[in-house]
C-alpha cells in the first residue's frame, strides 16, 4: 500500500510535501443520475455517475472531485486537478468543516487505463510544470474511500480498476433502478461527505485523520499557485456570484463590506453580481452593483 508509505511511522524524510505528488483515482455509482443537455436540442443524459478523486499523497487527503458521465475521459482527470489546484470554499456545497489544500502539483500519479495522450494534456502538463506517471498499481485509497461512501450512504460502488474496456461493458447494460438524480446533487452531497467525514475522520491503523495529518505537514508550507495566465478554461472562474448575509464567496474566500446587508435588503439573496479580482491580490474583490457602480470587500479572515 504504497500511498501508506512513510506516514504510520512518521518517517518524515521519506514523505514529499503537501500536494507535491497526488493520485488520480476513480469508482462507479449504480445511481441512477440525470443530466441537462448542453447546447444540442436533447433531453440530456442519464446514466452512472463516476466519481473521479485526486488524492494527497502526502496527507492522504481527497484534494479534488469531478463527477464524470458513464466513463472517465482525459478532459475530466484534467478537471478534477484544476479543482484540486483552486482554493474552495466548503459551505458552497453546505458542508460543516472547511477544505484547506490546494496548490499545483509536481508529480500527478494516473492510471495507465486512463487516455492523456490528447495535446490538451500536454499543454496542460507543460504550462503547470507538471510530471504525469503512469501506472498499473491498484489504488488501495480509492477502493477503501468508495467503499465507505458505499456504507454511509447505501450507494452501490463500483471501483473501476479493470481498464477502460470493463469499465465500458460495465456502463453498456442496463441503466440502475431507481429514482432519478441531478448530477449536481449527487457531487455536492459527495463533497460534503468527503470534507466532514472523509477527511476528517481518522483512518485505521493510522489513527489520524488526513485533515489531521494536513495540520501536520502544512507548518510553513507554501502552495504552488495557479498562474493568473493558466490555459484553457478550467482554471477561469464564473464571473458573477449570488450575494449572502456574509458576503461574497470566490477564490475559496469570502468577501464582506459594510455594503452588503444594504444590497441584501435592497435585492435580495438570489441576485448574481459581476465580480473582478486582481489574480495577484487575495485581499479584497469588487462587485457591479445594480446601479454599475463598483464596490470593494475585503476578504473575511475568519
Amino acid at each position: 500500500m504504497t500511498m501508506f508509505h512513510g506516514i504510520a511511522d512518521d518517517a518524515q524524510a521519506t514523505r514529499p510535501a503537501p500536494m507535491a505528488e497526488l493520485t488520480v483515482g476513480a469508482f462507479a455509482m449504480e445511481l441512477r443520475a440525470t443530466a441537462p443537455a448542453v447546447g444540442q436540442a436533447s433531453d440530456g443524459w442519464v446514466g452512472r455517475p463516476v466519481a473521479v478523486l485526486v488524492i494527497c499523497r502526502r496527507t492522504l487527503m481527497v484534494a479534488g472531485v469531478h463527477l464524470a458521465q458513464d466513463g472517465v475521459s482525459y478532459g475530466d482527470v484534467l478537471r478534477c486537478l484544476a479543482d484540486a489546484f483552486l482554493p474552495r470554499d466548503a459551505a458552497e456545497f453546505g458542508a460543516a468543516g472547511y477544505w484547506p489544500c490546494e496548490g499545483v502539483a509536481d508529480r500527478v500519479f494516473v492510471h495507465a487505463r486512463h487516455d492523456l495522450v490528447p495535446a490538451p494534456v500536454r499543454l496542460f502538463r507543460q504550462a503547470l510544470g507538471i510530471e504525469i506517471v503512469r501506472h498499473e498499481d491498484y489504488e488501495p485509497m480509492v477502493g477503501d474511500l468508495a467503499d465507505r461512501w458505499s456504507q454511509e450512504t447505501g450507494i452501490g460502488v463500483d471501483p473501476v480498476q479493470e481498464g477502460r474496456s470493463a469499465i465500458t461493458h460495465m456502463l453498456a447494460g442496463r441503466l440502475p433502478d431507481g429514482e432519478e438524480v441531478p448530477l449536481g446533487d449527487v457531487e455536492r452531497r459527495l463533497r460534503r461527505w468527503i470534507v466532514d467525514r472523509y477527511n476528517a475522520v481518522p483512518i485505521p491503523g493510522i489513527e489520524r485523520s488526513p485533515l489531521d495529518l494536513w495540520h501536520e505537514a502544512a507548518v510553513g508550507f507554501v502552495p504552488r499557485f495557479v498562474p493568473a495566465d493558466a490555459p484553457g478554461g478550467l482554471f477561469r472562474a464564473d464571473r458573477f456570484r449570488a450575494i449572502g448575509p456574509r458576503g461574497v464567496s470566490w477564490g475559496g474566500r469570502t468577501y464582506w463590506s459594510e455594503a452588503v446587508p444594504e444590497l441584501v435588503e435592497s435585492w435580495g439573496e438570489t441576485r448574481t453580481y459581476e465580480v473582478r479580482s486582481d489574480p495577484t491580490d487575495i485581499t479584497s474583490v469588487e462587485i457591479c452593483t445594480p446601479e454599475r457602480k463598483w464596490v470593494r470587500l475585503s476578504a473575511r479572515w475568519v
